[in-house]
């Protein structure tokens, strides 16, 4: 039934008018004109609707004038309004709990205005707006069922929009007295009608053993409330397995199923083609992994809803939309010889066999010997330095030990003066010097260590920095399009991020003296985050990116630390870094530790040093839209868990490693040997020195 003339007028101007909404045997109090209002042939109350989604907290959006409603079905809010203009999530004090449960959320919109559909429909309106309260639906109640069906249906590829909301409909009529009346299935006095929207509907998908359609029928008693939400449930998880076939494909994947024989069994074709498929990158073979079941109606040029998850850098934020997929945690390292020195002198090779403590000692007992061996002849001398020394030297001085003995008549008294000469020589002349000359030879064989007088590239003020353009960038890829820009915003958001997750964050990263130094200068020198679009770019997106470049290339990169620099300029990379002056390079640990052998095999005989740059850490993974039932965050989760993603990235880092500096200067092993190596630093020298 119609609204009347009135009743039109006021849905046009956003105020709908006020029902009542229980037409049931008892009495029914209608809000206008205060008073009861008796219909005995309905059993059924449209807040019964409410009954399966009991489990779930209830947000009743409500004309602005007063309804009668019962309120003691379920947790409800109550909004006052037709459409949500405020963020209600952030006004929610939520705990954790022990015992975790699924839980949803349950949106009704009570006699919206069928007039205005699309801003009803907005999926920016309504609804929780965090997508981790998990599944959320949304059920509209009107008299316009054909009306808002055939709107949604329109909605296409772009109802992926309304993520985990799910959309039900329930018919309602009016009568002639404007009361709300449910309408019910046979006549069913005991039973509610739910139409479940299907977003994944196709002519040529089968649905269990039957072509999809638009909307599923739910028919169920109220005593069964239960059961009639998991009826829901089971729809609902039918439902939304269908979006693996929703996703877009890459060129190359696509230019693979294409060449398939669409009359080919579909496990025969998937294991022909995985024959053929040679992945030429570790990105091909993920998208091929994740779409192994597409190509069941790869025939239907079926209008895709989502794109496939690209690895890129960790954004973090407040709120996150997405929910993310952790691939590495990708560390960065830095290359520098800048008063890189060794830490020992020529000679230090002569005393590092033994600790201070030791040479204490060690002289100590050479001094007591000595005056002890000095004070028992009846004559000063220095016989007694000689045969200490001699026997620490392995000379043969023991002819010298009766001069010792002229002093004692008795042979009791030269007896002891023997066993003193004779402990000196087993503990000095044999085991001491044996020893010694062990851990020399040990010493001599270690490479001689090297102590730079800093830790990171912050703690040298005026440092200048070379990087890859895609070390931070927020894909990893490299691109000649606004590589400029997109270099120097990612170096900015390093020291001003759009946002920390908590302020012991921050507070970390500014304590850091050399940090803050740096800043300040990034702040002066790389002014990007402050531009704003103007009238010169006329409202053009590209426009304004490109004046970006412009900025970041004449204006940014000359007077900047952090410059950019692409693997291949090979002779730029090594004559910045041979002058040994306030210069690095920054790139991957991974990469660091491929090109050290490189830039250490010099003929200048300079030595290069690695160390960590923890500053530049940046996590890696996947943003994944969320979807109730995601077929590719599950497939991708399995190759994650299971070692298959490793395994393979290992295999393309052996068998195609990445091109960088070495490989475009056609370097693959040390021109020069050890022996060229070595200079007059070089602790092989102390030897030659002793002998």
């Amino acid at each position: 039934m119609s609204l009347n003339p009135h009743d039109m007028n006021s849905a046009h101007n956003g105020d709908l008018p006020a029902y009542a909404l229980k037409g049931t045997n008892r009495g029914v109090q209608r809000v206008k004109g205060r008073h009861l209002y008796q219909n005995d042939h309905r059993k059924i109350e449209i807040s019964d609707y409410l009954t399966p989604f009991e489990g779930c907290t209830n947000i009743i959006f409500i004309p602005k004038n007063p309804i009668d409603l019962k309120l003691d079905k379920a947790p409800i809010i109550l909004l006052k309004t037709t459409i949500q203009e405020e963020q209600i999530d952030k006004r929610f004090s939520l705990e954790r709990r022990r015992n975790v449960i699924q839980h949803c959320w349950a949106s009704f919109g009570i006699l919206p205005n069928p007039n205005n559909l699309s801003k009803y429909m907005n999926w920016r309106h309504r609804y929780i707006k965090k997508t981790s309260f998990g599944i959320q639906y949304f059920v509209i109640v009107t008299n316009f069922k054909s009306t808002f069906q055939k709107f949604i249906e329109t909605l296409g590829a772009a109802s992926h929009r309304y993520i985990l909301r799910e959309i039900i409909i329930v018919e309602v009529v009016l009568d002639t007295e404007r009361i709300i009346l449910p309408v019910l299935e046979n006549n069913d006095k005991d039973g509610i009608v739910l139409y479940y929207h299907n977003m994944y509907h196709h002519d040529g998908i089968i649905l269990k053993g039957q072509k999809s359609k638009w909307w599923y029928k739910i028919t169920c008693s109220i005593p069964a409330g239960q059961n009639c939400f998991k009826k829901l449930q089971a729809i609902g998880d039918t439902v939304s397995n269908l979006n693996k076939y929703f996703w877009n494909r890459r060129t190359n994947t696509e230019r693979m199923y294409n060449r398939l024989d669409s009359n080919a069994n579909p496990i025969k074709r998937w294991y022909s083609v995985s024959e053929k498929f040679i992945p030429s990158n570790l990105i091909s073979l993920v998208e091929f992994w994740l779409l192994n079941e597409h190509i069941e109606y790869v025939k239907l040029n079926i209008t895709p809803f989502y794109n496939l998850p690209v690895l890129k850098k960790y954004a973090s934020a407040h709120i996150r939309p997405l929910e993310f997929i952790m691939q590495k945690v990708q560390t960065a390292s830095f290359l520098s010889c800048y008063n890189v020195k060794q830490e020992s002198f020529i000679l230090s090779a002569l005393n590092s066999p033994f600790d201070v403590e030791s040479w204490i000692l060690i002289q100590l007992g050479i001094w007591v010997m000595i005056i002890s061996l000095t004070l028992l002849p009846r004559v000063l001398s220095s016989d007694g330095v000689m045969v200490v020394v001699g026997i620490l030297l392995e000379n043969s001085v023991l002819n010298q030990s009766e001069k010792f003995t002229t002093r004692f008549p008795k042979r009791s008294s030269k007896y002891g003066i023997h066993l003193l000469i004779a402990a000196w020589v087993l503990l000095a002349g044999t085991t001491l010097t044996n020893w010694y000359k062990a851990l020399f030879t040990m010493e001599l064989v270690t490479p001689p260590t090297y102590a730079p007088p800093w830790e990171t590239t912050l703690d040298i003020e005026g440092i200048q920095v070379l990087m890859p353009y895609n070390l931070l960038d927020m894909t990893g890829m490299e691109t000649a399009i606004d590589r400029y820009m997109r270099f120097y915003i990612s170096i900015s958001e390093i020291f001003f991020p759009y946002n920390y997750e908590t302020k012991k964050y921050q507070e970390m990263k500014t304590s850091h003296n050399g940090f803050k130094r740096m800043a300040s200068h990034i702040e002066k020198t790389i002014p990007l985050l402050n531009v704003r679009m103007s009238t010169q770019d006329n409202g053009s997106i590209d426009a304004f990116y490109k004046r970006l470049e412009l900025i970041s290339y004449n204006e940014v990169l000359p007077v900047s630390p952090y410059k950019p620099i692409h693997y291949k300029e090979v002779e730029r990379f090594v004559n910045t870094l041979s002058t040994c002056e306030k210069t690095a390079f920054i790139d991957t640990k991974e990469n660091i530790a491929s090109l050290l052998p490189f830039v250490n095999d010099n003929a200048d005989k300079r030595k290069y040093f690695a160390g960590k740059e923890p500053f530049f850490t940046v996590v890696r993974g996947w943003d994944i839209f969320p979807i109730r039932a995601n077929y590719v965050q599950k497939r991708l989760k399995v190759m994650i868990h299971s070692g298959i993603y490793g395994h393979w990235e290992a295999w393309f880092r052996f068998a195609k490693p990445n091109k960088l500096f070495h490989h475009y200067a056609n370097w693959t092993y040390p021109k020069f040997d050890a022996v060229s190596q070595l200079n007059y630093n070089s602790k092989i020298l102390s030897g030659f020195y002793i002998s």
